[in-house]
């Protein structure tokens, strides 16, 4: 008799621990739900923007390299004609601002290039 209470006893405290298992993992699933929809509106939100500033930042980029290749073509016809003058042309204050400029204009480009993961 004692051992069919034994076993009864066994079987009620296992279906115990399998309801109350249950019941952590139901609070468990309802807290990672709220969290979800409380989170995932507002990360989705951001992470699109993000992916949209790196775009931004990449154009702009691509826009100051073209810049600065334009630039140096011009920088270079300016200077062959200062040459067959006789000018030295890096003394010339325009020409100085012109390099300073481009200077920083590279130092720019090298801080994206940096920044901006290759894939976007």
């Amino acid at each position: 008799m004692q051992k069919i209470v034994s076993i009864e006893k066994q079987e009620l405290s296992a279906e115990k621990i399998d309801l109350s298992s249950v019941d952590v993992l139901k609070k468990k699933t309802s807290e990672a739900k709220s969290f979800l929809k409380k989170y995932n509106k507002g990360l989705t939100r951001e992470i699109n923007n993000a992916v949209q500033t790196l775009k931004e930042a990449r154009k702009l980029n691509d826009d100051g390299f073209s810049l600065r290749g334009s630039g140096a073509k011009d920088f270079r016809a300016f200077g062959r004609k200062a040459q067959e003058l006789g000018v030295d042309f890096l003394d010339i204050p325009e020409v100085k601002e012109y390099l300073d400029t481009m200077r920083e204009l590279d130092e720019i480009n090298s801080q994206i290039l940096k920044a901006i993961p290759s894939k976007i």
